[in-house]
């Protein structure tokens, strides 16, 4: 007769224990985009408050334009609004 408390349970144990370790790099050497836009912002924003912009990544869940005010803040804005393509080429004329 076992006195010990049972068998197998440490086995299980290591098994989850590694199994968790694994996820856990795998998770951090995924190599996905870094900036993606999750919501828009609501309103209009004058190309004036514009700095720059930059597309976000193909292989974020839904397309983004990402834009840069001149105090640094960024703007996540949907690049099918005709307001934001034309910021874009004005940002972009200027920066020629």
């Amino acid at each position: 007769m076992r006195t010990d408390g049972g068998g197998g349970g440490g086995g299980v144990l290591f098994c989850l224990l590694a199994a968790a370790l694994f996820t856990t790099v795998l998770c951090n050497s995924a190599t996905g985009p870094d900036n993606c836009c999750f919501g828009y912002f609501p309103r209009n924003i004058s190309k004036k408050y514009i700095a720059s912009y930059f597309i976000t990544d193909k292989r974020c869940p839904q397309p983004g334009v990402i834009f840069t005010t001149k105090k640094s803040n960024t703007l996540c804005v949907n690049p099918k609004e005709a307001w934001v393509q034309r910021v874009m080429d004005a940002v972009d004329k200027v920066s020629l």
